[in-house]
Parts: structure tokens; sequence; C-alpha cells
């Protein structure tokens, strides 16, 4: 398992765009990730061999896994995992029916405008009175979940979790969790995976469960 602020050691000090999108690519989005210097630092994330101080506070974006029961259930996976960063780097853009490609204010895309929502192929599911999950109702792509209001995060703006495993495969192998939240929620024998790795479970190429891999 990797250590604390393993994201922000993968990811370049320079610029970098991260991409992705639904299953069926009538959602799509991109991150524009800033220098490091200007990546805003996420004062209530710890590393595990922090000493409190500014200097070894991981920067944004952070991704990690949940353990949350809502997470486990809207993702259909054992955890979830999301890229936590601020909304003002995600842009959205979707597909319409005769083929052209439209731009949305993101946050009207996260809290689900109604107009947006009649339009378009995301989906916007209200969990409790202030959380919202979107989704692709064109393939069932789980793509993001927001808090309402604009309240400001430490500096940060609004933010935004970003269902990491819908991140394009070359943006994916730039980001890496290195963190579980609400671990007290999760399964034990779920979190006994992530302890001990998979204790020598089969392994099959495909997905046909036939011949097993050396």
């Amino acid at each position: 398992m990797p250590h604390d602020g393993e994201t922000t050691k993968l990811l370049p000090e320079s610029p970098l765009s991260l991409h992705g999108g639904c299953l069926c690519r009538a959602v799509r989005y991109t991150i524009e990730v800033p220098v490091l210097q200007d990546r805003p630092q996420a004062q209530d994330a710890q590393q595990g061999d922090s000493d409190g101080s500014d200097d070894h506070q991981p920067r944004m974006p952070l991704v990690s896994w949940c353990h949350c029961t809502s997470c486990r259930v809207g993702s259909g996976g054992l955890v979830a995992s999301w890229l936590g960063t601020p909304q003002a780097w995600v842009t959205f853009t979707t597909k319409e029916a005769n083929g052209t490609t439209r731009h949305h204010v993101t946050r009207d895309i996260l809290l689900g405008a109604n107009a947006l929502d009649q339009k378009t192929t995301i989906g916007v599911y209200c969990h409790t009175k202030d959380n919202f999950r979107t989704f692709c109702r064109q393939c069932g792509s789980s793509l993001t979940f927001a808090e309402e209001g604009e309240e400001t995060f430490r500096g940060m703006g609004p933010l935004v979790d970003i269902a990491t495993g819908t991140l394009d495969n070359d943006s994916l192998d730039l980001v890496r969790a290195d963190r579980h939240t609400c671990w007290s929620d999760g399964r034990g024998w779920i979190k006994d995976l992530f302890r001990k790795g998979d204790e020598g479970s089969l392994k099959h190429e495909k997905g046909t469960m036939g011949k097993v891999m050396e």
C-alpha cells in the first residue's frame, strides 16, 4: 500500500491536465491542475509522518478510498475511490444527440440545475439535503459527489469529489489513493484485503473463470 503523500509525489510539479468521463463518453471532464506551488494545501489532511507543519501538508488533488455505506452502494464497488479537487479546476462537456459538444458551468452540473438536467444525459441524485451525486443516465457511470453552498474550504473554494475510476487510463496512471476515509464504517473482510492483500485469490486473465493464471 502506498505511503501518505503518494498522490502528490506521483504528479509532476508542472501544470497538467487530467481527463476522464463516463463509460459511453456522453459526459467528459477535464481537471486543470496548476503548477505545484499554486496547488492549495489540504490543511485538514495529515500525512503519516507529518509533524503538523505546513511543509508536510499534502496538496490538492487528494485521492482516497471511501468505506462509507452510501459510497459503497452508490458506486457498486466494495469501496469507492474519490479524487478531491477544487471545483474551479474542473470543466464538463456533454455530447448532444446531433453529435455536437456542449460546455457547461461546472456547478450547474454538480448540483443538477433543472435546465441542464432535462437536456443532458447527466442525472443527479440528492442523497441528503445538501449532498449531490451525479451519474450518466445513458450508461450509469457514477461521476461526482458534491455539497451545496458557496462556502470556502480553507481558501480553496467549493470542492468536488470525482470518481477516480472514471479517469482515462493515462490520467489514472498519474494518481494513486494514499488514504482511507470512513475506515470505521468499512466491512471487516474488505479492510483485510487492504491490510493483508488478496491472500491467494484465483486470478483469471479475462472475464471467464476457466484457466487460472500461474
